[in-house]
Parts: structure tokens; sequence; C-alpha cells
């Protein structure tokens, strides 16, 4: 049923009416998959393509949250230095862009790096407070209830509660 040199048995690619940008968004949503699924090295891979896409471009909408899905890549990497580099080069665009919700996300990975592989309690803690901050009034809930986890088990880590119910307050 397949002819030599037909559309079936010649390798895909990408047709050039469709354009880069659809090419980036189709990257960035296999990179995100692709962390989600633990394939760790596929998300590093399409998340650098659809970047440099993105950056050629000029489009600095979507990079922020391509910095974040790279960022969770060099955590999962435990490479915690690129990570961190990646999170706060984010940040800085997110401020930019104005794009509340990846700013919250952004935040409590900073925060979650700081307190799971620096050391830097205090620092987490900002981090996560003015993560929940954001999550709150922008209604993700999602972001809310990740950081509100942290920040608990952060403060039984200061030691910041001098009773049992202090625990359950809001920070």
């Amino acid at each position: 049923m397949t002819r030599r040199g037909s559309a079936w048995t010649r390798p895909w690619r990408w047709p050039r009416a469709w354009g880069r940008i659809h090419l980036a968004r189709v990257l960035a949503m296999v990179s995100a998959l692709a962390w989600r699924w633990g394939d760790v090295a596929r998300a590093e891979e399409c998340g650098l393509e659809s970047l440099a896409i993105y950056k050629e471009r000029g489009d600095r909408s979507v990079i922020p949250s391509l910095l974040n899905i790279l960022g969770i890549v060099a955590i999962l990497q435990e490479d915690y230095a690129l990570a961190s580099s990646a999170t706060r080069r984010g940040l800085v665009l997110t401020q930019e862009t104005g794009e509340c919700r990846v700013m919250a996300d952004m935040l409590g990975n900073l925060g979650y790096i700081y307190h799971h592989h620096t050391g830097k309690l205090e620092k987490a803690k900002q981090c996560y407070q003015e993560s929940l901050s954001i999550s709150r009034e922008s209604g993700h809930r999602q972001a809310a209830t990740s950081t509100l986890c942290n920040l608990g088990h952060l403060h039984v880590l200061l030691a910041s509660t001098r009773s049992p119910g202090a625990i359950c307050a809001k920070p």
C-alpha cells in the first residue's frame, strides 16, 4: 500500500506554511508534557529549541513560561545553579509581562531551591510568602496549595512555631 518515496515512508517535517511560531508553540507544549511524564531529556531539548525560536522572533511573552519549565527540568537534573539562574531570569521577564501565575510558580520554585538545596531558609520563606500572596491574588489555587505545604514544612524546620496549634495557623 505504501509506495517508495510516498508521504507514508518519508520522515515527517514541519510544513513551512505553518511557520516557525507554531513550531515554537508545539515545542513548548511538548516540553511541558515531557517533564510531567518524566522524559527530562526531551523536555530540555524541546524547551531549548522553543526558547531559541521565541528569542529569534523577539517574542518575550512566552519566554518566562519556558524558563520556568527549563528551571524545573534543571531541578530534576539536580543542576540547582542552572535552575536558580533560569528562574531568576524568568522572574525579571514576568515582572515586565505581568504574568502573575507564572511569577507565583517561579517564586515557589525558587523557594524550593533555597529550602531544599541551598539551605537558605529565610530566603525560601520570603519567596514562598511572595508566591502565596501572588497566588491568592491571581486565583492560582494549585500554586497556593503547593506553597502552603512548603511553608508548613519550612515553619517546622525553622522552629518558628511555639505551640502545636500555631502550626495550623495561616502564615
